[in-house]
């Protein structure tokens, strides 16, 4: 109705949009979904700033080449370790902050369109399969990152961690 081109969603999507665009998007979803999980207020803008730094990584990942299935792992890597360290800091489980900023490495649209490939073109429902299979990988991957980045970062936040044990103990 505005004039744009019909979307074929068997077809990969070709253009990008420069980076301060996606960077604005990435921030606004991020802001969104925390409202919708009701997150606290002091959280917001620390959530939206460690989606930001695990889209740079994504986004440099991509440019040097790591791929489809291992880039995303990388910046999951990096959110896992941001939101244990600002989520201990603020006082707050580390996954309040993790699963907000990993949404933009989700791959529904790639389920969506391995799906779309199987069911209506069954002369090329392999491709379906295995696009199926690409989208479970990078989630398994994205998964195993933020665990891979708490892990990483329980080192440099034992004091934090520690003062909530005690502190749960008093209650």
């Amino acid at each position: 109705m505005v004039g744009a081109d019909w979307l074929d969603v068997a077809e990969p999507i070709s253009g990008t949009r420069p980076l301060y665009v996606v960077l604005l998007l990435v921030a606004i979803s991020t802001v969104a979904i925390c409202i919708a999980e009701q997150t606290a207020i002091k959280l917001l803008l620390p959530t939206m700033a460690v989606a930001l730094a695990g889209y740079v990584a994504f986004y440099y990942g991509m440019e040097i080449g790591l791929g489809n299935r291992f880039a995303p792992a990388i910046a999951a890597v990096v959110v896992g370790i941001l939101a244990r360290v600002i989520a201990l800091r603020l006082g707050a489980p580390q996954l309040v902050v993790a699963v907000p900023s990993i949404i933009f490495l989700l791959v529904g649209l790639s389920i969506f369109r391995a799906m779309f490939v199987m069911t209506l073109t069954p002369d090329d429902s392999v491709t379906g399969a295995v696009g199926i299979f690409n989208a479970l990988v990078i989630i398994l991957a994205v998964a195993a990152g933020v665990v891979v980045g708490d892990n990483i970062a329980r080192p440099f936040t034992r004091s934090n961690g520690q003062k909530d044990r005690r502190r749960n103990r008093r209650r």
